[in-house]
């Protein structure tokens, strides 16, 4: 009798543990994922003065893919949200620092910014921009379907410019997935760039 009791003991004690046990092996990591861009540490001088202004206006990203979860197309064709595999900050505003990072390091003669300056004395480009979209395949490639928009202080359109982008992803990782989509922006900025030089020299 005493034997039988203190077996039952034993049993309703080790009940609540496997709930927590099982719930810790199920627990998933999160993982989160940023844009990288180009980086300029210098400082302008007094003779390195801005010639003009580029003012990232907007940057309009479709609701589908605006996610903090990374949206992916499945072999299937099927689009998933990857639960885990996220934006470090929301996608637009990434984009829109990665532009003003590699368009800094493109024109260095540019003052870019995403905030208008307090007295617009420069001569000033304004630019906006819209994702019409971004495909994630992993393990595959990325494609980025967007237009762009340059006008003047005025709002003068200066150029309107569409673009399709298709970048290899180097692995099935989704670090590669995130550098390809990098990569594409680099390449938007470039071509960015150059309207922009055109334009100075025009």
């Amino acid at each position: 009798m005493k034997t039988s009791k203190y077996c039952l003991c034993i049993c309703l004690l080790s009940l609540p543990v496997l709930p927590m046990l099982n719930g810790c092996a199920s627990t998933a990591t999160e993982h989160f994922y940023t844009l990288n861009y180009e980086r300029t540490t210098a400082v302008p001088s007094q003779a390195t003065a801005p010639a003009y202004e580029i003012l990232l206006d907007s940057v309009k990203i479709p609701d589908a893919i605006n996610r903090p979860q990374l949206v992916v197309q499945l072999e299937s064709g099927e689009v998933s949200m990857l639960e885990h595999q996220r934006w470090l900050a929301p996608l637009e505003e990434q984009i829109s620092l990665a532009l003003a990072g590699n368009l800094r390091a493109s024109l260095p003669s540019a003052w870019v910014s995403t905030e208008p300056a307090e007295q617009a004395k420069l001569p000033r480009f304004r630019l906006r921009i819209e994702v019409q979209r971004l495909l994630l395949s992993p393990g595959k490639s990325t494609e980025l379907d967007i237009s762009w928009v340059l006008t003047d202080k005025d709002r003068k359109v200066l150029r309107r410019q569409h673009q399709l982008m298709t970048v290899p992803v180097a692995s099935s990782q989704y670090a590669a997935l995130a550098a390809s989509v990098s990569e594409a922006i680099r390449q938007l900025s470039t071509a960015i760039a150059l309207d922009i030089k055109a334009l100075q020299a025009s």
